[in-house]
């Protein structure tokens, strides 16, 4: 990558959010902007009001694209085609980056960088679908035969674990798979109203499943790269995994990050951004309140 170009030119971060998620994505645009991240940002949101559209474009370069969509898990590869750079990110809106991230978005030789599941993850993502026939840690295969039959392309699997689609990255001219996504998600998660769908048995990760099922069983499938943001000893991306939000309640796996949130926060204040409503979860001075809380919630 040429130092002389600004990062800006390369990349685009894509998320979404509803009112739910607001808080969400306030603190992942927040986090970019504190470690100097200065590329474009857009927001694909449902029912914001327009003070929170404010909150958020305040950054700058931040564009809030409104949607009529309701259920923005399933409307991925349709913020994704508002981008207009040679890369794209996208990234959810319960994610915060901790450091500068700008070179490890920019996956190698125009590929796909996006994380697999280890083992473990697998497990227990699948523990309730595994048969006897089954290698505990890999995709079950009842799972695979839906997966190779609805695609029918590949009659192996070029994967035995399952893609995580919080954030991933790629070379504009893979638009063509997105857009090929957003047909598959249209046909196997179309009704799924929320990120998990337990009626379904092959797409109960909705949107995520369908991406790993193209993966898996696609013939024209983008390489992959090795993931590169997960290393908690360096510059890396947080996931605010499970149910419960920091902007919610903090859970006590979560808790090494209270300080951290803060941090951004007073940052942001100090810059003269508005955090009008901010909410009590998020408010330093409940800190020890917040902190009990968590350790009999969990």
């Amino acid at each position: 990558m040429n130092p002389q170009i600004p990062q800006r030119k390369l990349n685009t971060i894509v998320t979404a959010c509803d009112d739910s998620y607001f808080w969400g994505a306030y603190l992942l645009i927040a986090s970019i902007r504190f470690n100097q991240g200065i590329y474009p940002i857009i927001v694909f949101a449902h029912g914001l009001n327009q003070k929170q559209v404010s909150a958020l474009e305040q950054f700058g370069d931040v564009k809030v694209v409104s949607s009529d969509k309701p259920y923005l898990h399933l409307s991925k590869p349709d913020a994704i085609a508002e981008a207009c750079t040679e890369f794209i990110s996208w990234i959810d809106a319960d994610c915060i980056f901790v450091g500068n991230l700008d070179r490890l978005l920019i996956p190698a030789n125009r590929s796909f960088q996006i994380r697999f599941r280890r083992a473990e993850e697998n497990y227990s993502v699948f523990k309730n679908r595994y048969t006897s026939e089954d290698t505990l840690g890999e995709i079950p295969s009842a799972i695979l035969k839906i997966w190779r039959d609805d695609i029918g392309e590949r009659a192996t699997p070029r994967y035995s674990t399952q893609c995580v689609s919080n954030c991933f990255s790629f070379h504009r001219e893979h638009l063509p798979y997105i857009r090929r996504w957003k047909l598959q998600i249209e046909r196997y998660s179309a009704e799924a109203t929320s990120p998990t769908n337990p009626s379904s048995t092959a797409y109960f990760m909705s949107d995520e499943s369908v991406l790993s099922s193209l993966l898996c069983y696609g013939h024209e499938t983008p390489a992959t790269t090795d993931y590169r943001l997960g290393n908690a000893n360096d510059a890396h991306l947080m996931h605010f995994g499970m149910a419960a939000k920091p902007w919610l309640r903090w859970q006590k796996r979560h808790l090494y990050y209270y300080d951290y949130v803060q941090v951004i926060l007073r940052w942001a204040l100090d810059q003269g951004y508005s955090q009008d409503g901010l909410p009590y979860s998020l408010n330093g001075k409940s800190r020890i309140i917040i902190h009990l809380h968590s350790q009999v919630c969990e």
